[in-house]
């Protein structure tokens, strides 16, 4: 099974390296990178493939409603898992606009944290495989109907098959 690739965002460097370093401590199959502010975190989504985005609400530069709502018009769907040490309405109305996955208060349970990141990843490479699957799937019967058009006896093939199939 490969590691999730987890984007840590949050301006508290002690919240990222604890979070890191745990990872490592407890041996999650996660792998880590860690960034100081949306605007860093939006040139790595953009310039490396992640899993899932961890971030902190208030952060300098670009706080992390502006980094969900940046990474969906740039058409990146990534689950986002927000901490905040704030309990405000319109935060929260803001992260569930732009599907966010889960709210986490400040302090949390990192044993806790970490469950729900590799459940998140599991579930999304489950789901990733299965849009593959749909998309080879939709590519071959696409294939199939361009050469079928040309050929006789291969639509033959594919009638006789489609039967045995129903």
């Amino acid at each position: 099974m490969r590691k999730v690739k987890l984007l840590v965002v949050d301006d508290e460097e002690e919240i990222r390296e604890i979070i890191i370093d745990e990872v490592k401590r407890r041996q999650f199959n996660i792998e880590c990178v860690g960034a100081e502010n949306g605007k860093v975190a939006f040139e790595l989504i953009k310039n490396s493939k992640f899993d899932i985005v961890l971030s902190d609400f208030q952060m300098p530069l670009m706080n992390g409603i502006d980094l969900i709502k940046m990474t969906r018009d740039h058409g990146f769907n990534l689950p986002f898992i927000f901490l905040t040490g704030h309990n405000e309405d319109s935060i929260v109305e803001g992260a569930w606009k732009y599907k966010a996955v889960e709210f986490i208060q400040k302090p949390f349970d990192i044993q806790n944290l970490l469950e729900l990141v590799s459940l998140i990843g599991e579930i999304g490479s489950e789901l990733n495989l299965w849009e593959k699957e749909k998309e080879i799937q939709n590519a071959l019967s696409e294939l199939i109907e361009k050469y079928a058009k040309n050929s006789t006896v291969f639509k033959l093939k594919i009638i006789s098959r489609n039967k045995k199939i129903v």
